[in-house]
């Protein structure tokens, strides 16, 4: 089975933690997918965007300056994106592209508190499981906090 990838996209994003803090939460799930920048100009965004999924990609997160073309380019539109237009995730499921805009700690709000999403993902086996939550310094990618949710899967 192919490793299914996760990634960042903008433009520079060289700099960013979002690998090392993923990858990190990737691992501790025991899940083998790998998070990668994805460095693209503008000029290349949608058009490789929408050749990720058959590349092996679930999803990415979106940075500068691609917001509002994520949100252009998005078949459906979650009510958190719709409300101001612009989209900080494109997930790809069953061949459409779906935009969302997660509140993070580098959305400049300073919020903290409840969030409630759905996150699709597909499990191949009934029974519990764990959700493994990081909170990550914005500074250095260090953990701050680390959340367990348990969860009843089914398939």
């Amino acid at each position: 089975m192919p490793r299914t990838l996760l990634g960042v996209a903008g433009f520079p994003v060289a700099h960013s933690r979002s690998p090392a803090m993923h990858n990190a939460a990737l691992a501790e799930m025991g899940l083998d997918w790998l998070y990668v920048p994805l460095p693209l100009p503008p000029e290349r965004f949608a058009e490789t965007v929408r050749a990720l999924p058959a590349s092996g990609f679930r999803g990415v997160n979106v940075t500068v300056p691609h917001k509002l073309a994520a949100y252009g380019m998005a078949d459906e539109h979650t009510t958190a994106a719709a409300a101001i237009g612009a989209a900080n995730t494109l997930s790809f499921t069953d061949g459409r592209i779906i935009a969302e805009n997660f509140v993070t700690a580098t959305s400049g709000t300073g919020t903290r508190g409840t969030f409630e999403f759905t996150v699709p993902f597909e499990v191949n086996f009934d029974g519990v499981g764990t959700l493994i939550v990081f909170e990550a310094s914005a500074k250095d990618g260090s953990r701050i906090n680390l959340v367990e949710i348990p969860l009843r899967m089914k398939r």
